[in-house]
């Protein structure tokens, strides 16, 4: 183990906890006291885990590292966290912003949607409303040959008469 490089045993530590099955793991500062080679070493190490559905926490000062290997981001200022964001949605600007002042920038406008013309192509317009003149002709007698004369037979009789 004496004679490993700083990224060879961060590898070694790595390795182990996938022997336990560990399907989390949680990496503090896992590049800080490497090289560049061995960084480079260690960030394909956790791309590969990525890769293989295995989630790591990933807690570091250097910015390009976590822009390079997260997917989101989580802020945390004196013990309190600030905001969360993906990395494609925010910039490292942005992320500085929120490590230094403590603000979480505010939310971009999404686009709009473009119009779909297809939809609009395919739309049938709405059917016109038949307006019914007689409160017979909406019923289930409308269709029957004697409609009228029931209708007639409904009337009070004093209305027939006047017919």
């Amino acid at each position: 183990m004496k004679a490993l490089s700083g990224g060879q045993r961060q590898s070694v530590a790595i390795a182990r906890a996938i022997l336990f099955d560990a399907r989390i793991l949680i990496m503090d500062e896992p590049t800080a006291a490497l090289g560049p080679q061995e960084t480079a070493q260690v960030g394909e190490l956790i791309k590969q885990l990525k890769r293989e559905g295995i989630g790591i926490f990933l807690i570091s000062h250097d910015i390009h590292d976590v822009f390079d290997l997260a997917d989101r981001v989580s802020v945390m200022k004196n013990g309190q966290v600030v905001g969360h964001a993906r990395t494609e949605d925010v910039t490292k600007d942005e992320v500085l912003g929120m490590i230094i002042m403590g603000k979480v920038p505010p939310p971009r406008p999404s686009p709009a949607p473009a119009p779909c013309r297809w939809r609009e192509a395919t739309r049938t317009p709405p059917m016109p409303r038949r307006r019914t003149r007689h409160f017979l002709r909406a019923s289930r007698f409308a269709r029957t040959p004697n409609a009228n004369f029931r209708c007639k037979l409904s009337q009070s009789p004093l209305k027939r008469r006047a017919s």
